[in-house]
Formats: structure tokens, C-alpha cells, sequence
């Protein structure tokens, strides 16, 4: 059985529209700063660092596995079975559409169950 599974992604307090990354110990100015959750290769639905809010709403197709566990499957799915994500990137919008990312976090999935699934 293959079905799909929706998940709601709420981002509050986000950092600003400029941060100050401090990597080994060279401080870089990222400017303007946009977050964007990543589909394949692309981070998607671009959203200001200094939004009040940010909702993502991404599509999984959802089987269970031999152990009963859910495998997320799709173009925001990434990972083994057993330890699927997805990513919400960080980026720096530049001139002509060009976009750099310098971070993202990894949002883990293993912790929705069957019975999770079953009750949506």
C-alpha cells in the first residue's frame, strides 16, 4: 500500500535578513538571506530570513516497510529507509536569480510512525 502523507512545517524566529557566520574563525556577512526547503537538487518556496513565519506543507508518498515502519518516499525525501529527511536550506539570494546556499538543516523523519501515518 502506497498512499501520501502531508507534513506541515512551521518556521518562527528566523535570524534576519543578514547573518554573521563565523567559520574557523573568519566572520562572513550573508546578505539578503532567504530559507527555501529543498526538492531534488533545488531549494523551492523562497521565503525572507526576516519573515515572521514560514510554512512548508511537503508531499511524501508513504509505504510501510517489512518492520512496519513508514518509508517517505519523493522529491523531498532523502536518506536510507530507515533514516529519511528532508532539508530546509539557508541561502543567499544573488544578482540574476543566483542563489548560494551556506546552510541547511537536516529534519529527520523516523520519528512518525505507522500508527502516526495511519491517523492522518
Amino acid at each position: 500500500m502506497t498512499d501520501e502523507l502531508l507534513i506541515t512545517v512551521i518556521c518562527r524566529e528566523m535570524p534576519g535578513r543578514r547573518f554573521e557566520d563565523e567559520n574557523v574563525g573568519k566572520l562572513t556577512i550573508r546578505e539578503p538571506v532567504i530559507l527555501g526547503i529543498q526538492e531534488n537538487r533545488t531549494a523551492i518556496e523562497l521565503h525572507p530570513g526576516d519573515a515572521p513565519e514560514v510554512i512548508f506543507r511537503p508531499v511524501f508518498r508513504i509505504k510501510q516497510q517489512p518492520d512496519g515502519s513508514p518509508n517517505f518516499l519523493g522529491p523531498f525525501a532523502f536518506g536510507t529507509p530507515k533514516q529519511r529527511f528532508f532539508y530546509l536550506n539557508w541561502l543567499v539570494q544573488k544578482p540574476h536569480a543566483h542563489r548560494d546556499m551556506f546552510r541547511r538543516a537536516k529534519i529527520h523523519l523516523s520519528e512518525i510512525g505507522w500508527q502516526t501515518v495511519e491517523k492522518c
